[in-house]
């Protein structure tokens, strides 16, 4: 469950206008193309936005280097910055990361909740002695306070 937290929650950026100048090496960018470049890079690109998104490897005076993904590996690549119509730069969206997570362990939590609560809360066995009583076999503590400040 807490991976699948993770994994959702770090999916949860917003792709902010930047400036080249201002990007530093490893940051996740998207570069939206002119459409000679979105040609020659068109096994990389959305359609939709006429970009490409990746990692920022660096930057020299005529060109960005970028490394791409295709549905089976990576691949750098130098894009000429007289192709770059706009960069975006991507910034981790908090509030959509809180707000997936929490409807997430609030429905793991109802699930729980309900799973565990027996049938009609009456007590457990057949009579012929087999005991079939659900019981929870992990049980979940939060290594943090909900105070909030408190």
């Amino acid at each position: 469950m807490f991976l699948l937290v993770v994994l959702v929650a770090s999916g949860c950026v917003s792709y902010m206008p930047a400036d080249l100048s201002d990007l530093s090496p490893q940051d996740k960018v998207r570069i939206e193309l002119d459409p000679a470049e979105l040609a020659e890079l068109i096994r990389f690109a959305d359609p939709a936005t006429r970009s490409v998104t990746g990692r920022l490897v660096n930057t020299s005076a005529d060109s960005v280097a970028v490394v791409l993904r295709t549905p089976s590996s990576y691949a750098q690549v130098s894009i000429p910055r007289t192709s770059i119509v706009q960069t975006h730069k991507a910034v981790s969206d908090n509030r959509k990361s809180f707000a997936v997570s929490a409807i997430i362990v609030g429905g793991i939590a109802a699930l729980a909740v309900a799973g565990f609560q027996g049938r009609d809360n009456t007590p457990g066995g057949d009579g012929n002695g087999i005991d079939e009583t659900l019981i929870p076999l992990i049980r979940w503590r939060f290594p943090f306070n909900f105070g909030f400040g408190r």
